[in-house]
C-alpha cells in the first residue's frame, strides 16, 4: 500500500509553477524601474526614481513630501475604476539623471495620460480599443488631443505603452507634474503708496516712471471687463474687492470647488494682486489700476506640482467672459516655453 505522502503529481506542480509566475508577473507589474525615460515638456529626459521619496496630495489640494518608498494603494490595479480621489494619495517622485535633486527639478508621476491623435480620430474609438482605458477629458483649448486616466501612476505608464499601439495615435506620454512658485511681490513703503501709478516727490517715485493711469483713467477705468487672477486665493470678501469680485466666475482648482478664497495663513499673494489689478477706488484701501473691472478669483498656486492639464484647464477657464488673465507665477527652473507641453 502506498503513501499519500509521498506520491508526486507533476500537474499540481505545473500548476503551483503558473500560479507562482503568475503572482511574480503581478508584482513586478506595480514596481518602477529605477530609470524612466519620459517626455517633460516638449523634450524627452532620463529620469531618476526616488526610492525613499513619495509626494502626497491631500484632497483639498494641499500637499506634503514624505521620506518613504512609493507603494501602490492596496487593490489599486490598472483594471480598478479611477477618477475619484482618496482623503490623500501618494504619487511617485523623479529627478532628472545626473542632476542634484531640488524642488526645481522635481516631477511627480501622475495617473494621466495625454494622447496626439492623428486628423479625424475619434477618441472614442482609441478608449475603447484599449481595455480598461478611461478617457478623461477632451480639453477644448487643445485640438488634436485626448486625455486618458490610469488608477495609479505605474498603470499610467502601462496606459501609455498600451494607448501609443492604437492606430491613429501619434503619440502618448504619461504627465508629470512640476511644483508651480508664486513671483515675489515687493511689501516695503514704496509698494504701499503706490507710486507706480503715477509717481512724483512725495510719494518716493520718480516723475514719469510710472503707467500713467491718471489721464488712461479719464476715458475708462475697466468697466465691462473681467481679469482672471490665477493664484494662491483672493480674498473675495475683501473690503477693497468685494464689489467687483464676480463669485460665478470663481474656482478653486485645488480642491475642485467654487470657492476661490484662500486656504493658509499666508495665502495673500493673490488678493495682492487682485488688489493692484482692480481694487475698487472707495476711499477705503489701495486703488486697482482698473477699479471698475470684475474680478474672476481663480485658485490654482500653493506651492504644489500641477500637471499641464490642470494648468490648462485654469487658463481656459470661462475665456467666454474672462478678457484677461494675470499668471504671477511658474516653475522656477523653466528657461522658456518649450518646458511646458502642448496643453
Amino acid at each position: 500500500m502506498s503513501s499519500r505522502r509521498g506520491n508526486f503529481c507533476p500537474g499540481f506542480f505545473l500548476f503551483l509553477l503558473v500560479a507562482v509566475g503568475s503572482v511574480i508577473g503581478r508584482l513586478q507589474a506595480v514596481e518602477l524601474p529605477a530609470v524612466l525615460r519620459l517626455r517633460d515638456g516638449h523634450r524627452f529626459r532620463v529620469f531618476e526614481v526616488a526610492r525613499q521619496e513619495r509626494y502626497v496630495r491631500e484632497r483639498d489640494g494641499s500637499w506634503r513630501m514624505e521620506f518613504a518608498p512609493y507603494q501602490v494603494p492596496s487593490g489599486a490595479t490598472p483594471a480598478a475604476v479611477p477618477g475619484a480621489m482618496a482623503a490623500s494619495e501618494a504619487f511617485p517622485v523623479l529627478y532628472p539623471e545626473g542632476q542634484f535633486p531640488s524642488v526645481d527639478n522635481r516631477r511627480v508621476l501622475s495617473r494621466e495620460v495625454l494622447v496626439r491623435l492623428a486628423a479625424g480620430v475619434d477618441p472614442m474609438n482609441v478608449a475603447a480599443a484599449v481595455q480598461g482605458a478611461r478617457l478623461k477629458e477632451v480639453p477644448v483649448y487643445a485640438p488634436g488631443y485626448a486625455l486618458f486616466e490610469a488608477a495609479n501612476p505605474i498603470a499610467a505608464l502601462d496606459l501609455a505603452r498600451a494607448l501609443a499601439t492604437v492606430p491613429g495615435v501619434l503619440a502618448s506620454d504619461p504627465q508629470l507634474e512640476r511644483h508651480q512658485a508664486l513671483e515675489w511681490i515687493p511689501t516695503g513703503p514704496f509698494f504701499q503708496t503706490q507710486w507706480y501709478l503715477s509717481a512724483n516727490d512725495a510719494n518716493g517715485g520718480v516723475a514719469g516712471i510710472d503707467l500713467d493711469v491718471l489721464t488712461a483713467w479719464d476715458r475708462a477705468r475697466g468697466a465691462g471687463q473681467i481679469i482672471g487672477i490665477l493664484d494662491d486665493g483672493v480674498e473675495v470678501t475683501h473690503p477693497d474687492l468685494a464689489a467687483n469680485v464676480r463669485p460665478a466666475l470663481g474656482y478653486d482648482f485645488l480642491s475642485s470647488d467654487s470657492d476661490p478664497s484662500p486656504v493658509k495663513w499666508d495665502d495673500g499673494h493673490g488678493t495682492a494682486v487682485a488688489g493692484l489689478a482692480a481694487a475698487v477706488a472707495n476711499d477705503i484701501g489701495i486703488t486697482g489700476v482698473a477699479n471698475q473691472a470684475g474680478i474672476a478669483a481663480i485658485r490654482l498656486i500653493n506651492g504644489s506640482a500641477l500637471g499641464d492639464s490642470k494648468i490648462g484647464a485654469a487658463l481656459a477657464h470661462r475665456n467666454d467672459v474672462i478678457a484677461v488673465k494675470n499668471n504671477s507665477w511658474g516653475a522656477k527652473s523653466f528657461s522658456d516655453f518649450a518646458d511646458y507641453g502642448p496643453l
